[in-house]
């Protein structure tokens, strides 16, 4: 795994300011709050709209630089083919190339896990429906399983 200095590897996405809803590091995924403000995206497995938090390079900060509640954040909104410095979680699963991620709910992405469904029975099964839960595929591998720390990730966005 190579380091870069930047989130935005290749691609056009949207630039936005907002103003932080807690701290948050350039590469986790991002929502709009309740507040108004953008935080970290905190449904795991849940439906997100491809937000990334960007380092604050008019200030001359790196990507290992977080921002606090309060600080106006930079970030984008990623679109399909755009490539991303991304963040995967301490302990997880290790991922491969081409493996589809989603929001680990703390801002990072984590390999995708299908959902069981129970077939041929006469249960009501109720569970909602997203349409955006597959955020990225992996452009490297990336085994993070014993490491204590986030790890970063290059992935293409979906």
């Amino acid at each position: 795994m190579s380091a870069n200095n930047t989130i935005i590897l290749k691609g056009r996405p949207i630039y936005e300011e907002g103003t932080a809803g807690g701290t948050i590091t350039p590469g986790h995924l991002l929502y709009y709050s309740a507040a108004n403000t953008v935080a970290v995206h905190a449904t795991a497995g849940g439906d997100a709209a491809g937000m990334f938090a960007l380092a604050a390079e008019f200030e001359g900060t790196g990507i290992s630089t977080n921002y606090a509640s309060g600080d106006r954040v930079a970030f984008c909104h990623a679109r399909p083919g755009d490539e991303i410095y991304a963040l995967l979680p301490a302990y997880a699963t290790a991922v491969a190339v081409n493996d589809p991620l989603e929001s680990n709910g703390d801002g990072c992405l984590r390999k995708h896990t299908a959902k069981a469904w129970a077939v041929g029975t006469t249960e009501s099964i109720a569970e909602t429906q997203y349409s955006k839960i597959i955020q990225a595929r992996a452009l490297e591998a990336v085994d993070n399983s014993a490491g204590a720390a986030v790890a970063r990730i290059k992935v293409v966005v979906t």
